[in-house]
């Protein structure tokens, strides 16, 4: 029995370890603003240099707050995702906002041990992509790959 249980633990252990976790936290403003609830923050993995997928998201309380935590096999380049309608008068479309996520986050295993603080960001200085369609905006995130500049934060 004894040897079971040490079997299952390892196997445990083992799995949790081949995973990478990371997490970001901040608050975003609009205009000097916080923006309030329900603004999509979005974790995406940078597999290659055409190949990204999302891992996880989240949205902003009342408060213009965010956290989002996300683990995946390995991370390589991640990057948050902020889909926003700051300064934007037409309903249906969204700006986006991508940012680096500091390699020195990610942790081996499947718990977060520090997050990266994004402190206020200012949604005005992103209004550069523009998406009038909600199954574009992750097409726009693949077309437009980020640089080896855009993650020397």
């Amino acid at each position: 029995m004894l040897s079971q249980i040490f079997v299952l633990a390892t196997v445990i252990f083992a799995t949790t370890l081949a995973y990478q976790s990371v997490g970001v936290h901040g608050w975003l403003d609009c205009a000097g603003q916080k923006v309030g609830r329900n603004v999509p923050v979005y974790i995406y993995n940078q597999k290659s240099d055409k190949w990204y997928h999302p891992i996880s998201n989240s949205y902003t309380s009342q408060s213009g707050e965010f956290r989002v935590t996300a683990t995946d096999k390995k991370l390589q380049k991640p990057f948050i995702v902020i889909a926003h309608r700051c300064g934007q008068i037409e309903s249906s479309c969204y700006w986006l906002a991508k940012l680096p996520i500091q390699s020195s986050y990610i942790v081996n295993g499947t718990v977060v041990e520090k997050y990266q603080e994004f402190k206020n960001i200012e949604l005005r200085k992103y209004p550069d992509q523009k998406i009038c369609s909600a199954k574009a905006i992750d097409a726009e995130i693949k077309a437009k790959p980020l640089s080896a500049a855009d993650f020397s934060i």
